[in-house]
């Protein structure tokens, strides 16, 4: 029985370091592609927690998916929660909106945050962020 692998491109980095569409611009952070199960509080007068699933996140911001909408230009201050090993981290952040994206209706949103300021405490990389 022939074995299936997973094909990974020689080029492709879990740090990549992405350009502007374009633009031409690089990126003045690389984003670490975590792929992380979390939670997320906005603080808002009806906060609630959402799961999250943290698809990107770099020092000055980062993309989920979840299954609340938020608008572009909208200020936010919101937390954060992940496991890490057997401890759940909270991390308080707060941004600017600066996409939400809806593939298809019913699908989850997401949504891009650029940090109010850099935040070296996020994880850098999917093994930073489990343990």
């Amino acid at each position: 029985m022939r074995q299936r692998r997973a094909f990974f491109h020689p080029n492709h980095s879990l740090h990549a370091q992405p350009i502007l569409i374009g633009k031409g611009v690089p990126r003045s952070v690389s984003r670490a592609f975590v792929r992380l199960p979390a939670w997320i509080t906005v603080d808002s007068p009806h906060s609630e927690e959402h799961v999250a699933f943290v698809r990107d996140i770099s020092p000055r911001g980062i993309f989920f998916y979840s299954d609340f909408k938020l608008t572009k230009g909208k200020h936010i201050d919101f937390v954060l929660e992940y496991l890490s090993g057997t401890s759940r981290v909270r991390l308080h952040l707060n941004g600017c909106v600066v996409r939400v994206e809806q593939a298809a209706p019913k699908s989850a949103i997401g949504i891009a945050v650029l940090f109010d300021a850099r935040h070296d405490e996020v994880p850098q990389s999917r093994v930073q962020a489990a343990r």
